[in-house]
């Protein structure tokens, strides 16, 4: 069954803290700047390990990651490996 646009929003807005918990998480972990790729990809795995059926809906997701995270580091939210370690 397809969902509807206010389907999918309400859907992308009930998974926007579990995404952003997700994004924190890593980052704490894995400060380095420059391993977004590893990083994305390590989301991926653990969400498609997590429900198969997710890898339809990956595409979406994945804007949404990009968009939280070009959003933390505008403003500041992750710290760059030097601004860790000084």
């Amino acid at each position: 069954m397809k969902m509807n646009w206010v389907q999918i929003v309400k859907a992308v807005f009930e998974l926007f803290p579990v995404i952003i918990a997700a994004i924190k998480a890593i980052e704490l972990l894995f400060p380095e700047s420059n391993k977004g790729a590893e990083k994305l990809a390590l989301v991926r795995d653990v969400i498609i390990d997590i429900d198969a059926d997710a890898k339809e809906n990956w595409p979406l997701i994945e804007k949404i990651i990009g968009k939280v995270v070009s959003f933390c580091n505008a403003m500041g939210i992750f710290k760059t490996t030097k601004e860790v370690t000084e």
